[in-house]
């Protein structure tokens, strides 16, 4: 009896120690997440999505910012960029602030024509002639699920409104890491108006792309030119929200009057990350506060 008494206390022992063991590892699964979510707490978190109704820990406005310019004549001073690059957002509207993960899922997409495993059993788009063209956006449901999948690893909306960029960088990280390759960056951010442009077109000319991080920004969703009325109309948009896009190149064009260069801008292509999956530009050295730009590399 004895002997069996003693048998009890140990397995007993044993089975309290192990389920103390059990217990210790989510909390300290839950601390590390503590701290993780306490280091992106002075960050600036970017949520800006398309709609009006932000959810934002600051004002969140937009304002039409659209201009016309007359010439006598212009000159695309050069322009470098892919014929086509992906561009989607998000189509669930139990989904907010999603820029960030709407840029992943773009640059994923991008990468997914010559790393097929990153989106498993889909392709992103087809060869015509020379070129090669990315599918739009039709809401398909693989291409959302690859967005939710990025929502959930960047934690968006899990410590403030929106993600922070070490959040963007290791929800992706994870993602690209689980699909069995390699994420790296490098910077091409030059101040709060520009970039490195040389870096960024020998990012282009490597088959890579770029994400760009602002808190605040603007996006031109048009550039006509009317050449019978020497003019060219902008239709942009500024926004004071913290906002990030998908970079695929940019265009310098310079205007001239009586033989004379009075005005140079430059615009990088970016994939908007909206829920209307707009295609358009971001006008440097304009209504911008740039926090970051980076030079996404998947291997």
């Amino acid at each position: 009896m004895k002997k069996v008494n003693r048998v009890s206390k140990v397995a007993i022992a044993a089975l309290c120690a192990a389920f103390a063991v059990l217990n210790v590892g989510p909390l300290v699964g839950q601390a590390a997440k503590a701290d993780e979510l306490e280091n992106t707490a002075n960050e600036t978190f970017y949520c800006a999505d398309g709609d009006d109704d932000f959810i934002y820990g600051g004002e969140g406005e937009t304002a039409d910012a659209t201009y016309e310019i007359e010439y006598d004549y212009y000159e695309i001073v050069e322009d470098v960029s892919y014929y086509s690059a992906p561009s989607f957002g998000n189509s669930d509207s139990s989904i907010t602030n999603s820029c960030a993960p709407a840029a992943g899922t773009n640059i994923v997409l991008f990468y997914d024509r010559w790393y097929e495993n990153l989106v498993p059993d889909y392709t992103p788009g087809i060869v015509f002639g020379d070129s090669y063209f990315y599918y739009p956006d039709t809401g398909d449901v693989t291409t959302q699920n690859v967005l939710t999948t990025l929502y959930n690893l960047m934690d968006t909306n899990i410590g403030s409104g929106g993600t922070s960029q070490s959040q963007f960088l290791n929800g992706l990280s994870e993602y690209v890491d689980n699909a069995g390759y390699d994420l790296s960056y490098t910077s091409f951010y030059k101040g709060t108006k520009t970039v490195d442009l040389g870096a960024l077109k020998d990012a282009i000319n490597q088959n890579k792309v770029g994400v760009i991080f602002c808190s605040r920004y603007n996006f031109v969703y048009n550039i006509f030119y009317m050449e019978d009325q020497k003019i060219i109309r902008v239709i942009k948009e500024d926004a004071n929200i913290g906002h990030m896009m998908m970079v695929y190149g940019y265009q310098t064009i310079s205007y001239y009057k009586d033989d004379i260069n009075f005005r140079t801008d430059t615009f990088l292509y970016v994939s908007s990350g909206y829920s209307t999956s707009d295609q358009g530009y971001m006008e440097l050295d304009s209504y911008l506060n740039i926090e970051d730009a980076l030079i996404m590399t998947i291997s």
